[in-house]
């Protein structure tokens, strides 16, 4: 019974400690807005008007629009351009080197893109490529994603230029016109030129996650989220054939289309398994700072609570979205008459991988789930799948320099790694950077974030102002 007491007793502490450990925010530092000034929302605005959409199928692309753009950025940032040595690789990819003040030092790496995905005009209640100045606000494409980071990004240098600064690194800037469909003309042709060049770097910046404001229940502040590793994504064709088809009044035991049919059903009854890594352990213990007192005493001790958190998040398509390899059927195709059997069936399921999994162990698994040697099962457009990125450091100079800048940009928020979900061009650049960061300085909230590849997409003067801030902050402290 001692023993017991004592365990007891110790286990008790441990958690307290934990708990006292986690700390606090400071809610009496709060954010103060600054919006970006008219000129600088005017040429973003110019920007937001040239409609750089992106397709699967380049032939689709308008590409003057694209080395229309890059001429743009030319025209309107003189001074970065005079002091700046710019590389035009293509309609798709442009880099800029910034040379600093200390050649010894590794260089950095800015990226961004500037083509958009397509905007249906019938569901805009602003045309998407006009650039209505409303409000406070910025409507078009583009405006979240990610013209902003890329003219802020640019907007900073300016300004620095006109003052005289000089960075202590060597700052570059890639640029690409195709991230929406995976990036194989942008960002991959600058990381291959990169490679032929020698060139290789110790952090970037990309896009890719933003400040959270009031996206979780019980978090009393704002989460900036910095993404430290991302999902891959491979979409996985299944496929059954019958033999001869027929007529639907005479069916075999088993049709090519319930043999689909089951074998999406054995996938979705089958998820993959939760598994925590580094970055997602790091982000709930994080977080328990900013978590109401029940959140803190259950994230400040995930070795006592990891598994029952884990079950809970499974639960929740968001939250077990950080904890697993995902699998959503989003395609399934049949025959095109009522009473007619399906000579072949298809279905397209979208995977995104976790870390730790590969496409290979993706589609291995898949297969065994299936286990159905008349379903095959396959990787479709190879070219357009990703592996998932590997975890970058939280102890790298790259972090701690975000890190601060965040804190001192937006005081009433948290900063965080995080597992990006989405895909972003940063992956493209895993061969030439130890450390990769995804981050768009942005405040948002659920409502607004959704405009992202939705309708409606805009940003506010205030959001504009503060990425440039972020930049500029960024760019001095190098």
């Amino acid at each position: 019974m001692f023993y017991i007491i004592i365990a007891a007793a110790a286990l008790i502490i441990t958690i307290a400690a934990n708990t006292i450990l986690a700390g606090s925010v400071d809610k009496n530092k709060k954010y103060h807005p600054v919006s970006a000034s008219d000129e600088a929302v005017a040429r973003l605005a110019e920007a937001i008007r040239i409609p750089t959409v992106s397709h699967y199928d380049h032939s689709l692309d308008v590409t003057s629009l694209f080395s229309g753009f890059q001429d743009y950025l030319f025209d309107i940032f003189p001074l970065f351009h005079e002091t700046a040595e710019r590389t035009v690789l293509s309609e798709y990819a442009v880099i800029y080197k910034w040379d600093g003040s200390s050649p010894d030092k590794h260089p950095v790496l800015l990226t961004a893109h500037y083509d958009v995905v397509p905007a249906d005009v019938s569901k805009w209640s602003r045309p998407p490529f006009d650039a209505v100045i409303e409000d406070g606000y910025l409507w078009g494409r583009g405006t979240l994603d990610t013209k902003n980071t890329l003219m802020a990004s640019l907007e900073a240098a300016e300004e620095l230029c006109r003052t005289g600064f000089t960075p202590e690194r060597t700052v570059y800037f890639a640029f690409g016109g195709d991230e929406e469909i995976t990036g194989a003309l942008g960002a991959k042709t600058s990381a291959q030129w990169f490679a032929d060049n020698g060139i290789s770097f110790d952090w970037a910046w990309d896009e890719g996650s933003i400040t959270a404001d009031r996206l979780m229940p019980g978090m009393k502040v704002k989460l900036s989220l910095i993404g430290t590793s991302e999902k891959g994504q491979v979409n996985i064709l299944l496929k059954a054939e019958s033999r001869g088809g027929g007529h639907a009044a005479m069916p075999p035991k088993h049709t090519a289309t319930g043999r689909i049919a089951r074998a999406v059903t054995r996938i979705e009854a089958n998820p993959f398994p939760l598994r925590w890594l580094k970055t997602t352990r790091t982000f709930f213990k994080r977080m328990a700072r900013a978590g109401v007192p029940a959140y803190r005493v259950a994230l400040s001790n995930l070795w006592l609570t990891g598994g029952l958190i884990k079950l809970v998040m499974g639960r929740n398509a968001k939250s077990a979205a950080m904890l697993r390899t995902t699998t959503a059927p989003t395609i399934i195709t049949g025959s095109n008459k009522e009473n007619v059997l399906a000579d072949e069936a298809s279905a397209v399921v979208n995977v995104r991988i976790l870390p730790g999994d590969s496409i290979k162990t993706v589609v291995k698994r898949i297969k065994k789930v299936v286990a159905d040697d008349e379903v095959s099962v396959s990787v479709l457009k190879e070219k357009e799948a990703t592996e998932p990125a590997f975890e970058s450091s939280i102890k790298s100079e790259g972090y701690l320099l975000l890190e601060q800048m965040l804190n001192e940009e937006i005081e009433d928020a948290v900063v965080l790694p995080y597992l990006a979900t989405i895909a972003t061009d940063s992956v493209n650049f895993s061969a030439c950077c130890k450390n990769l960061y995804r981050y768009a300085p942005m405040i948002l909230n659920q409502e607004e974030l959704d405009r992202i590849h939705g309708v409606d997409e805009r940003i506010s003067f205030e959001n504009y102002g503060l990425a440039i801030r972020c930049y500029k902050n960024f760019i001095k402290k190098l």
